[in-house]
């Protein structure tokens, strides 16, 4: 089985949709916690947390806000060690995999495993990362994404001076739902369920740039969400970004789209991308053509005194791993943030960096930044000036 996820969603962007059920549960009473295990905690968990304020945090390895969350939740942590505030983090993972991550990656506070999701269902949790905070009486205060939790609330929970704020479900029911690829945020906002085969493509009121694809067991699904027909394009023909694409269409770069595509069996990648090519070009009426236009760029250096770990040594089935990300990903999101392209190696999808210990902040680095902390992994940039390929949009 081949399984691939690409998401490049702002975390508030991906908590829209899944936030109603659980915001339901603001000033009601906490729900069990349903648990097959506790990891650096006591068995009788419950039973010790009676008179404490509970911070939950429901989480996976495999998923990148996660991991860009443990610094802060474990910063949140070191404010009440020695107070009466206890954090539980909760995965539905296997235990042994959870025992091996927690050997190279450290998270304070206890780790829940709830191998039958009976947790997640009492919390309406329909999507991760997501944070409660039960006060010491037993009544949920807080129920969000954990980037708006700061020890100022938890300490006004502590103290019992915070009021949350109860969102009104008639007035701000979500436009976007939760999604994986393949999936209308729309139609699951509204309905919570599913297309298992759909072609759409439409103009976008998606406030952000968000795309996903994924293939198994013959299932394609691919989502292009706000994006222009540039953007489109560089998707479907697997460019590092938009910049490498020349618009002389009738579409301006200012109109932004919905494409999105799913087959529910019989197609691997390639058919599921061929079909989703022809589909775009038949919609929008235009063709491609490729030309070479020289270019200032930005050429990447580094050596084997750099940081960087070759992909035949890397054991992706290790729940840690889900940190290391390749060159080529790295160099994409810099060249679409910087408007520079980077003209790097082709062999840079198969050599990686871990970016565990900035994954808190990486997807809000600037390009400097970036550039910055890639230096001090042994990567530089020089500029230079090379002949690129470019897709030129021209209508039918």
């Amino acid at each position: 089985m081949m399984i691939q996820v690409r998401f490049a969603l702002l975390w508030a962007l991906m908590t829209i949709g899944f936030h109603a059920e659980s915001q339901n549960l603001l000033m009601e009473k906490a729900r069990p916690l349903v648990l097959k295990a506790m990891l650096q905690g006591p068995d009788n968990s419950e039973s010790s947390l009676d008179g404490k304020v509970v911070v939950l945090e429901f989480w996976a390895t495999w998923c990148t806000p996660c991991m860009a969350n443990l610094a802060h939740m474990n910063e949140l942590s070191r404010h009440f060690t020695d107070s009466n505030v206890q954090f539980i983090s909760i995965t539905d993972e296997p235990l042994d995999k959870i025992k091996e991550f927690l050997g190279k990656r450290k998270m304070n506070g206890w780790v829940g495993i709830d191998s039958g999701q009976l947790t997640f269902k009492n919390y309406g949790v329909k999507g991760m990362p997501h944070t409660f905070v039960i006060d010491a009486n037993g009544i949920i205060r807080f129920s969000n994404i954990p980037d708006n939790l700061n020890e100022k609330v938890i300490r006004e929970i502590k103290s019992g001076n915070y009021q949350p704020q109860i969102l009104n479900r008639v007035d701000t029911a979500p436009i976007f739902g939760g999604w994986s690829p393949g999936e209308d945020p729309v139609y699951t906002a509204r309905f919570g369920k599913k297309y298992l085969s759909q072609q759409t493509i439409r103009p976008s009121d998606f406030p952000y740039p968000s795309s996903g694809f994924r293939f198994d067991n013959g299932f394609a699904g691919y989502n292009m969400l706000g994006f222009n027909l540039p953007m489109i394009i560089a998707f479907t023909e697997a460019l590092p970004g938009s910049l490498r694409v020349i618009n002389k269409s009738a579409y301006p770069d200012s109109l932004k789209w919905d494409v999105i595509f799913s087959r529910a069996k019989g197609y691997d990648r390639k058919k599921a991308s061929s079909e989703l090519r022809k589909s775009v070009f038949e919609a929008f009426v235009i063709t491609i053509a490729d030309t070479q236009v020289e270019k200032s760029v930005l050429i990447p250096k580094f050596d084997g005194s750099s940081k960087v770990i070759e992909e035949k040594t890397i054991d992706f089935n290790k729940p840690e791993t889900h940190t290391y990300h390749s060159l080529k990903s790295i160099f994409d999101q810099l060249e679409n943030n910087s408007g520079k392209i980077i003209d790097y190696p082709a062999n840079s999808d198969t050599k990686y960096l871990d970016l565990f210990d900035i994954m808190g902040s990486y997807f809000k680095m600037n390009a400097e930044e970036v550039q910055s902390w890639l230096d001090k992994q042994g990567i530089t940039f020089t500029p230079g000036i090379r002949k690129i390929n470019m897709k030129v949009i021209h209508d039918q």
